[in-house]
């Protein structure tokens, strides 16, 4: 008797709890990939003394993202998240605080489109809008 409750408890409430946690599971969602190297096509200047980037790397954990955006040489990081099927990131160092990207993704999975807004608030800067597609990956 007693060897059978110590299988209970050390068999049975084991696989009890991972069937708990599989099925709470059930319901999670994965967030959107949106991580890789996008090129945006800027509608307009957006009325900005400064440059518009040509390149937006991302790279992706879950739903928190740093991107870094490359215009003339230079790269400013700017830390973001997703938040449903857009993701948005925020620059807040460097000359121009209040840099934000706003975007949504689209496309097919995983997403090759970005649709969304540059905005440079801080250096009084109106938004650009921009869709960009994703570069594939080199060696794919």
């Amino acid at each position: 008797m007693k060897g059978l409750l110590h299988y209970f408890l050390l068999v049975g409430l084991p696989i009890a709890g991972l069937l708990v946690v599989l099925h709470l599971g059930q319901g999670l969602t994965p967030p959107r990939a949106v991580w890789g190297t996008w090129a945006p096509a800027f509608e307009g200047a957006g009325a900005c003394p400064e440059p518009l980037p040509e390149l937006l790397v991302i790279s992706q954990s879950g739903r928190r993202l740093t991107l870094n955006v490359h215009t003339e040489g230079r790269r400013r990081p700017l830390e973001g998240r997703i938040v449903r099927d857009s993701l948005e990131a925020d620059y807040t160092a460097g000359d121009c605080p209040g840099e934000a990207l706003r975007a949504v993704a689209g496309g097919r999975r995983p997403q090759d489109r970005l649709r969304g807004a540059l905005a440079l608030t801080a250096c009084g800067c109106r938004p650009a809008a921009f869709e960009a597609v994703r570069k594939p990956e080199r060696g794919r």
